[in-house]
This record gives C-alpha cells, sequence and structure tokens, in this order.
C-alpha cells in the first residue's frame, strides 16, 4: 500500500518535472526567437536609417477599416493618414477641396477691383475694364483647376524626396495623402473669400491671414511675409505628421524636408517679385 502511494508520488513528481522541462525549453526558444528578431530589426536599421517607423509601425496605428475622411484631416489626422496606407483614396477628397476653392473665388470676385496704381498705369476706361474682366476669368479658372495642378505639383515634389531616402509609399498613397491634406489650403481660400466679400475696398492681393495684411512692405519683402500664413502653417505641420506616417519617416527627417521645400518656395516667390519689379521698370 505504501509502495504504490510512493510509486503515484513518484510518477506524479516525474511527470511535473517533465512538464516543466518542457515549458522551460520553449521559454528558452521564445527568447532566442525574440533575440534573433532584435537582431534583424537592428541590422534592418543600419540599412535603412531613414525608415525609422517600419519596425513599429503599430506605435501609433488604429484600426484601418473604412476610407480617410477628408473633414478627419483636421480633428484627427493620424488615424486618416493610417486609414490612407491601406486605402489611398482621392476622388472625394478632390472634388470638396475643389469645391471650397472654387467658392472661395467667387466671393471674392464680388469686391474684385485692380490695384490704384495699375488703374492709373492703364488711364483707366475701357483698357482697365478689360484687364479687370481677364484677371476675373483667371481667377476663376484658378479655383477650378488650381487645386489639382497643386495636389499633383506637391505629389511629384514630395514622392521624389522620399523615393531618394528609401521610403515604399506609393505615388497614390503620396496623392491621395495630399488630396486630403488639401482641405486645410481649400478652407483657407474660402476665408479669404468670406473676408474679401465682408470687407470692401481690400486690395486684390491681400491675404488676410498673413503677415503681409498688417505690414506695408515692399514686393519682395511682401512676398515673404505673405507666405507666413496661419493656413499654411498649419497645412506644413499636417504634412510632416503624413510624411512620418504613410512614408514612415522619422520626426526629423519628416520636418527637414517639409522646412525645406517651404524654404525653396519662399525663394521662388522672391525672384518672381524680384523680376515683376525689373520688367515693370
Amino acid at each position: 500500500m505504501i509502495q504504490r502511494k510512493f510509486n503515484k508520488y513518484l510518477l506524479c513528481f516525474f511527470i511535473l518535472n517533465m512538464f516543466d522541462l518542457y515549458y522551460m525549453e520553449k521559454a528558452k526558444g521564445v527568447l532566442q526567437m525574440d533575440q534573433n528578431k532584435l537582431e534583424e530589426d537592428i541590422t534592418e536599421d543600419e540599412k535603412n536609417p531613414y525608415n525609422t517607423r517600419e519596425n513599429d509601425l503599430n506605435e501609433h496605428s488604429v484600426e484601418s477599416t473604412g476610407n480617410p475622411s477628408v473633414f478627419g484631416i483636421i480633428t484627427t489626422p493620424r488615424e486618416q493618414f493610417e486609414k490612407i496606407i491601406h486605402q489611398p483614396k482621392f476622388l472625394i477628397a478632390i472634388l470638396i477641396v475643389t469645391l471650397f476653392t472654387f467658392i472661395g473665388a467667387l466671393l471674392t470676385l464680388f469686391n474684385f477691383t485692380l490695384p490704384a496704381d495699375i488703374i492709373a498705369e492703364l488711364g483707366g476706361g475701357e483698357e482697365a475694364e478689360l484687364v479687370l474682366l481677364i484677371s476675373k476669368v483667371t481667377l476663376i479658372i484658378a479655383g477650378i483647376v488650381g487645386p489639382i495642378f497643386g495636389i499633383l505639383l506637391s505629389t511629384a515634389i514630395y514622392f521624389i524626396i522620399v523615393k531618394i531616402l528609401k521610403s515604399e509609399i506609393t505615388f497614390k498613397q503620396t496623392f491621395s495623402m495630399f488630396s486630403h491634406i488639401s482641405i486645410i489650403s481649400a478652407i483657407g481660400a474660402l476665408f479669404q473669400g468670406i473676408i474679401m466679400l465682408v470687407v470692401p475696398n481690400l486690395p486684390a492681393d491681400t491675404v488676410v491671414t498673413s503677415l503681409g495684411s498688417l505690414v506695408d512692405a515692399g514686393p519682395m519683402l511682401n512676398a515673404v511675409l505673405n507666405s507666413i500664413e496661419l493656413f499654411s502653417i498649419w497645412q506644413l505641420i499636417v504634412t510632416a505628421i503624413g510624411l512620418q506616417i504613410v512614408a514612415k519617416l522619422s520626426k526629423r527627417v519628416s520636418w527637414t524636408i517639409v522646412i525645406v521645400v517651404f524654404i525653396i518656395g519662399l525663394v521662388l516667390q522672391m525672384v518672381s517679385a524680384a523680376m515683376t519689379m525689373i520688367t515693370a521698370i
């Protein structure tokens, strides 16, 4: 009797030890796999230092079901960019951006007038009326085709840059990203149109949300001040966030790209203003 109990205890002890040994070996295997994965991640990071978010994409990940929302870019940009990775839609975003920009252009037309110096230079009369008509038609056309042209240009510039940095982002993802980001500039155009409608006799070249509207400066300085504008700065910030999430670039690299592109655009505007001054002499 005692011998049987002893054998049972011995058998149980043996089985428990076998289970302990099994789970210890399994734990060692898991630890070894984690170590190998860590070494692979380190090797991958050394190969591609710019793509710092590739192995921790889930850091800011959200449920990627459904399509990105163009108005969601205003309230939850990170969530929309995560959705753009999996659902790079753009048609609805482009239509809304174009609609807002076009309405803004129409509102601007109600109180749109030529600057006094241009009217004086033209001598008034029919010639000034013709220039005013051409300016209004140009404004309407710009409100229709300007958004899609701006989206394509931004997409091309940033896509080339991020591809040089070995990002795996596709052209469609980049195009979708800027289609949604452009809602910010479209809201800015709509706000500009409302202010131009409400406040009479504003100069046509006044950007009401920029530093240029607060300072009376020459053409070159005015080009710089008009670029320091509320909606433009907002759009730059959201673009940097988009590059981090969709292109999977680091925060430092994303902000460097955005700032460099902004400075280049600023220099081009200054050159354009200088050329206009030279031509007018």
